[in-house]
């Protein structure tokens, strides 16, 4: 969860005028695929979203419409015969608010990316990005190996400078690689970093301002969702797609004839244990086995399926919700949702913020949608040429009002 350098008493005011309505300005940079910066507009975002999906590559994206009768963005061809400019920028996307209680705008970086696609229909401009890890999707090409006993966030970093990339927030740990570690001409700096990530146990994803950042996935909720929802959550139970029972295997030691492995299955007292799902007094076992080469230690392997008990013991229960849009939040934030059933962990894998004036303004958590909805009450006011969107909705959507 982003904080944007608040103390704890600000940022609990910025949490309050999230839930509430709210002044909001969209704040659009205009960056080069390096980082840097070459101009910054406020425009009338009409439509658009960011999307966060980490079932896909990409995880992040952006869609936004755009008025922009002067041709402020700066990166279009000069005739139909030019080559495209927008393949050589990125964006910058930021959800600005007023919070009254600090009588200052509070602005939260939510996307960073290389354009993909622009299309101008006179004044109306349409633009997608992804985000930055697309730039390192791209192919290795160039094959490199790292020796046993290097630092494994040496290699994350290393990684990461072989794409090109220079904004990272990969802590010193003293982890070191068990064997010789190869990156294959076809393979990609992304998907390898990854995996050496992965190997610790921890996340590596790129934040709203284009960090590569790597963290262990917050154990503890950073948000609750109380006062900021706005339906009824859709909660869905599983059927057979679950698992009770983790094994996670390493590489095999010098002189060892087994490689390393830890297996955990979930508490006897678990609805979905393989106990409380046997038949005739004999265990029903749904499991996963996962195996990385760069897992050197019982101690680290006993780490990572600690880590996928615990996701799995969550996942009995599936959620989809309307909220308040919180734009702080981040890819595999822990978050409480509190309703009249109880209060329930969703691990945040799926979740879209808007951007644009027409319609609710609306986060949608646990499906990846559309998030602008009919209205059936909406003033908005805008000074002209001072960038800020002041929206007040009132929408009827389920068993809850929207305001944004």
């Amino acid at each position: 969860m982003q904080r944007m350098g608040l103390n704890a008493a600000d940022f609990r005011a910025y949490l309050r005028a999230l839930e509430n309505t709210h002044e909001r300005r969209i704040i659009l940079r205009i960056l080069d695929r390096s980082g840097k910066h070459l101009r910054e507009i406020s425009p009338m975002v009409l439509d658009g979203q960011v999307t966060v999906d980490t079932s896909q590559k990409p995880a992040r994206s952006c869609t936004m419409t755009i008025l922009d009768p002067t041709r402020s963005i700066g990166f279009e061809a000069d005739g139909l015969a030019d080559l495209p400019l927008h393949q050589q920028r990125m964006i910058r996307v930021g959800y600005c608010i007023r919070v009254p209680a600090l009588d200052q705008w509070v602005n939260c970086w939510i996307f960073t990316g290389p354009l993909d696609d622009l299309k101008r229909t006179g004044a109306l401009v349409e633009l997608v990005a992804y985000g930055k890890e697309s730039m390192g999707l791209g192919t290795a090409w160039t094959p490199r190996q790292f020796a046993k006993g290097k630092k494994k966030t040496d290699i994350i970093r290393s990684l990461l400078w072989a794409s090109g990339e220079t904004m990272l927030s990969v802590p010193d740990l003293a982890t070191k690689l068990p064997a010789r570690f190869t990156v294959k001409k076809l393979d990609t700096w992304w998907d390898k970093a990854r995996q050496v990530a992965s190997s610790m146990d921890r996340q590596l994803y790129y934040d709203g301002y284009g960090r590569a950042v790597m963290r262990h996935r917050p154990g503890k909720p950073v948000y609750t969702f109380d006062g900021a929802l706005l339906t009824d959550p859709a909660i869905g139970r599983p059927g057979g797609d679950f698992e009770n029972i983790w094994t996670v295997i390493g590489r095999k030691p010098k002189g060892a004839k087994h490689r390393v492995a830890f297996t955990l299955t979930l508490p006897k007292g678990h609805d979905l244990s393989p106990w409380s799902l046997a038949r005739g007094g004999k265990p029903f076992y749904r499991g996963r086995v996962e195996e990385n080469d760069q897992i050197r230690s019982k101690a680290e392997a006993k780490a990572k399926a600690v880590r996928l008990r615990n996701d799995g013991a969550r996942l009995q229960t599936e959620f989809g919700f309307d909220a308040m849009p919180i734009p702080c939040l981040e890819e595999g934030d822990l978050v409480r949702v509190r309703t009249r059933e109880g209060a329930w962990a969703v691990r945040l894998t799926q979740f879209s913020i808007p951007l644009g004036v027409d319609g609710a303004a609306v986060m949608s958590v646990g499906q990846v949608r559309r998030t602008t909805a009919p209205v059936t009450r909406r003033k908005t006011t805008r000074k002209r040429g001072d960038g800020f969107n002041r929206v007040k909705t009132s929408t009827k959507s389920g068993s809850g009002w929207s305001r944004g």
